[in-house]
């Protein structure tokens, strides 16, 4: 944002510049409403993936809203600040970014020089992607990647945010709203688990692991159409009156 401000601002005695005047105007309107839009469908696309693995996982959905009810409990709304207190809830955002991969290819880079890496000759021009899908269920990295494990993340010997853990992409042109996507995920995912137990319906087969892992691989990866039961947590019941459970499709 700084550096499209400065731009206009340079360009005030350039007509023929596209940052003259309305012009900077209108393109950083543009930039700020692309950056929201993008930035609130990759949320939902998470999100999604979120209350499918822990449909699918009631013991890691259990322990989540336990470590909810202990920091935030059950009257007040989330805020950024509660993260750094709750380690597991952390742990499983980090999770479900990984198995889900919801972007599993980086942007295209060109070489800009002929390169040599190992044995590979690189010629200059080429275009290069980096397989994030593939580093996220490499085996090698994580031990039974199709498995959803938060408890992966809670090892104080490893670092989160350092690779190979890349769901928002590498280098110079990681995603830029990484920040508003990780504190949104964050505020819905708790705010919904603080709330609410989502549960398989019965009604339906669950999916393999396989198949969720293996499903999907596009530009973007989203979920296969599921539905679940939404009910009020147990904590909630008292006030609500007797349990209630609706079908939700996804």
């Amino acid at each position: 944002m700084a550096a499209f401000l400065k731009e206009i601002q340079s360009a005030e005695m350039d007509p023929g510049s596209h940052f003259y005047k309305n012009k900077g105007d209108k393109h950083m309107r543009g930039m700020i409403l692309n950056l929201f839009v993008t930035a609130a469908e990759a949320v939902t696309n998470t999100l999604n993936w979120a209350l499918l693995y822990l449909s699918l996982y009631p013991e890691v959905q259990d322990k989540l809203g336990n470590e909810i009810l202990n920091v935030i409990g059950s009257d007040r709304s989330p805020s950024l600040g509660d993260l750094e207190k709750m380690p597991y809830t952390k742990s499983v955002m980090q999770e479900v970014l990984r198995i889900s991969s919801t972007s599993p290819f980086s942007n295209f880079q060109m070489t800009t020089e002929d390169v040599t890496f190992e044995t590979y000759f690189i010629p200059k021009g080429t275009t290069i992607i980096a397989n994030l899908y593939g580093i996220h269920h490499d085996p090698n990295l994580y031990p039974e990647p199709e498995i959803f494990n938060p408890d992966r993340f809670l090892d104080e010997t490893r670092s989160p945010n350092a690779p190979p853990f890349l769901p928002f992409s590498v280098g110079l042109r990681t995603c830029l709203g990484q920040t508003f996507a990780r504190n949104e995920f964050f505020l819905l995912l708790v705010s919904l688990c603080q709330k609410f137990q989502f549960s398989w319906d019965p009604n339906v087969e669950k999916p393999t692991m396989d198949g969720l892992t293996e499903k999907c691989v596009s530009i973007f990866r989203f979920t296969p159409e599921f539905r679940l039961l939404l009910g009020w947590r147990s904590e909630m019941r008292g006030r609500r009156g007797e349990e209630h459970k609706i079908i939700l499709p996804v």
